[in-house]
């Protein structure tokens, strides 16, 4: 049963505290995100080094929806709780209501540093079905840029290098696109069962400018997904990719982690996976193929829409810098000026100018039209192709689960299914007839089973 309102004053402890137990409050919204799951709570208030029995009771009296979770207000009079009972008197519904209108009092609980390694360490650690972050959290884990480094030649051929910058790690590689792949196997390997975007087409002896800058965006969204991952941005080997200096990095990286296991060997997870498969998980799991399969349709149409827009401004901004062009020509051509042509009128004179004056309003247009092009190729396209890449992302984890898990599942159920019948027939055949003979059961053993001499 939930608590009557607080009364006080609120401490600015029990905001910091929030803000650690739910990094997404930090935004100031209420919503799903911003709720502190019991788990996490219970993690961070046994710093209070009260006895289990104590915070179940105090758990109990502020989760007034029993849904598992505490909002701002919850969690404020958790606090106020947790400093009553640390004060060694009785935690009750009434508890609250003895307290005057000063400030609230504080638990003693600990650093709220140490309260949000627990929170994040419950969020990114243990496969929790609820990230509890929000976009911002997500954004804010990591920013990267992808740029172009000068064609360099080599011996035969001339090969494209990136420039890879992370703003977390603060640091500045050098990457060719086959220690993208081999960075990409290693995840792969590493973690089968999870979200690991997919990596550009490889396209041999291309250098035409046009793909190399498309591949080159590809590339960014690649990393950008990995890095803003709450367990791939943790893992050493993206690290390892975004820090490690020197060449061959492709081949280095694979040396390193080609002994690395995959995650779901050593999750703890594993040894309940089997609970977790059940007819309600497969039903569950083709709707969302089918949910994800209409996004990703969806989505296809925006981004064809979106380059549709992007060539349209673009192709605006070319037609009115031809404009300019033909217009400055007609204002500086000195041959209409002779008096042959325009006789003594000096109407051209007059039209000249104002051609001028045209040229300089359409450049302007075209400007303007080359910067929404860019704008919008930069922005809105690649907001959509990242969208576009992360749903592709989702279609790949699950055709790996369908080539993978799901078919290991059908065969152990098979398996298991095969026994079942094995030993239904070997009971129905070999069901024991028993008869009396002088005081001794003698039993038939079943035709189909030989028996040992």
């Amino acid at each position: 049963m939930a608590v009557s309102g607080a009364v006080g004053s609120v401490p600015g402890y029990y905001r910091e505290v929030f803000v650690s137990m739910c990094p997404s409050g930090s935004s100031g919204r209420e919503g799903s995100s911003s709720r502190v799951p019991r788990e996490i709570w219970l993690k961070c208030a046994t710093t209070a080094s009260l006895p289990q029995t104590t915070l179940n009771q105090i758990w109990t009296l502020c989760d007034s929806g029993e849904i598992g979770s505490l909002n701002r207000d919850g969690l404020y009079k958790s606090l106020a709780l947790l400093a009553i009972a640390q004060q060694g008197k009785a935690v009750d519904k009434s508890s609250l209501s003895t307290l005057d209108t000063s400030e609230m009092p504080v638990p003693v609980l600990g650093p709220t540093s140490e309260l949000a390694d627990i929170s994040l360490s419950l969020i990114k650690g243990e496969g929790a079905v609820k990230l509890l972050l929000s976009y911002d959290d997500i954004k804010a884990m990591d920013d990267v840029s992808v740029t172009l480094i000068p064609e360099k030649k080599g011996m035969v051929f001339k090969h494209v290098e990136y420039l890879v910058e992370s703003k977390e790690l603060q640091s500045s590689v050098r990457r060719r696109y086959r220690d993208f792949e081999a960075f990409y196997d290693i995840l792969i390997v590493v973690y089968p069962y999870r979200l690991v975007p997919k990596m550009p087409p490889k396209k041999l002896m291309s250098t035409a400018a046009a793909f190399i800058e498309q591949r080159r965006r590809a590339l960014k969204r690649f990393l950008t997904l990995v890095v803003r991952h709450p367990v791939l941005s943790e893992d050493e080997a993206v690290k390892f990719f975004l820090t490690a200096g020197g060449n061959e990095v492709g081949a280095r990286i694979k040396d390193r982690f080609k002994s690395a296991l995959e995650e779901y060997n050593t999750h703890p997870q594993a040894e309940t996976a089997e609970e977790l498969v059940s007819e309600e998980t497969r039903i569950k799991f083709e709707r969302v193929q089918e949910q994800i399969s209409l996004m990703h349709k969806l989505v296809s149409s925006m981004l064809s829409v979106a380059h549709n827009m992007e060539s349209r401004s673009l192709a605006f901004g070319s037609d009115m810098k031809t404009f300019a062009s033909n217009m400055m020509t007609l204002s500086s051509d000195s041959v209409l000026m002779s008096s042959w042509t325009s006789g003594s009128d000096d109407k051209w004179t007059h039209l000249q100018r104002d051609c001028h004056s045209l040229s300089g309003m359409f450049n302007t247009l075209s400007e303007t039209a080359h910067s929404q092009g860019v704008r919008e190729t930069s922005g809105f396209t690649e907001s959509v192709n990242l969208f576009l890449d992360l749903i592709s992302s989702y279609q790949d984890l699950c055709d790996r689960r369908d080539r993978t898990v799901h078919r290991k599942h059908q065969k152990a159920l098979a398996k298991v299914h095969t026994l079942v019948n094995y030993k239904e027939r070997r009971e129905a055949l070999g069901k024991q007839i028993s008869e009396k003979d002088d005081g001794r059961i003698i039993k038939y053993p079943t035709p189909s089973i030989p028996t040992e001499r």
